[in-house]
């Protein structure tokens, strides 16, 4: 084979792998993206199986203030455990103990932290192999903290969610989405960690206030948080919530405070391309694209709002 001949055949056999790679990717990203769909549907069976014994769907956070200055703040994933055939696991939880941020957790719950479960874990996240207890698919509360629309998502805290108050109907009505785990203990990344707010914003202001503030602050002046979604044991929008203030993969960097475990901005987001898949509070899954009308997501976001829900 001369020197010409082999140069043509290197040049061809470098064009059709060009060629092919993509299509591999591809493939590859399509069977994680049905798996990631898999878990939201094995989720939200998990959640109907919990409302079937205790009247209602699984409450948003349980907890509460234990002494002066110690409290905790127990996620709905913790709930969901024993119906997915992980009672010894929801068993070993301690709910009396205190525990409200990571840093906050007792000695006693400090071992579950690392346990890895694959159900809450998206294989398109990066992070999922890395990290141990984390969490990847979090859970609709509405779009603010204690803003004026409060405890209008799926699931509000402290107790269960009759179906009754599902009035938009559970095919309406946003359960779960997904959001990138933390950057933990590698670079802070504005997609998939949140930024210190230090302005005079609060958990009672609405959603859109959040929104402006959050892209008012300037990159040079932000400070990451690279916690979230770091345990699928915490409730709240830092580990185990989010908000549907912001459309999906939202442009508009998270930001916000540590007060009620994340009180800010907290957008749904993932590493699919173009979008996340969101889970019905029936049980169906949806792909829901980064470019749906803010609108629409806010509604359905709601369970009790009245909207006519147009996803475009």
């Amino acid at each position: 084979m001369t020197l010409v001949e082999l140069l043509v055949t290197v040049g061809i056999i470098s064009l059709l792998v060009g060629l092919i790679l993509p299509a591999v990717q591809a493939a590859r990203e399509a069977s994680r993206r049905a798996a990631c769909v898999h878990n939201l549907r094995q989720l939200m069976l998990a959640a109907h199986a919990y409302a079937a014994t205790w009247d209602g769907m699984p409450p948003s956070l349980t907890g509460g203030q234990l002494a002066r200055g110690i409290g905790n703040s127990f996620s709905l994933h913790c709930r969901l455990l024993p119906y997915l055939d992980l009672q010894p696991l929801y068993a070993s939880i301690n709910f009396g103990l205190p525990g409200v941020t990571l840093p906050m957790i007792a000695p006693g719950n400090a071992s579950v932290l690392d346990i890895k479960i694959a159900t809450f874990l998206c294989p398109s996240d990066p992070a999922a192999d890395a990290n141990g207890g984390a969490v990847s698919y979090r859970i609709n509360v509405g779009p603010c903290s204690d803003c004026p629309d409060t405890r209008t998502g799926a699931f509000v805290s402290f107790r269960a969610t009759r179906f009754a108050e599902y009035a938009d109907g559970t095919s309406n009505t946003l359960a779960f989405s997904e959001k990138p785990i933390g950057s933990g203990r590698s670079a802070s990344s504005a997609f998939r960690d949140w930024a210190m707010y230090e302005g005079l914003l609060e958990r009672k202001d609405p959603a859109d206030a959040w929104r402006s503030a959050c892209a008012a602050q300037r990159s040079a002046r932000r400070v990451w948080a690279t916690d979230g979604g770091g345990s699928w044991l915490l409730g709240g929008a830092i580990y185990t919530a989010f908000f549907v203030a912001g459309p999906p993969n939202d442009p508009i960097p998270d930001c916000g405070k540590m007060s009620f475990v994340g009180t800010g901005l907290f957008s749904a987001r993932s590493y699919h391309p173009g979008g996340v898949n969101a889970a019905m509070a029936d049980g169906s899954v949806r792909w829901c694209e980064s470019s749906i009308n803010l609108a629409a997501w806010r509604a359905m976001g709601s369970r009790a709002g009245g909207e006519i829900v147009d996803p475009r």
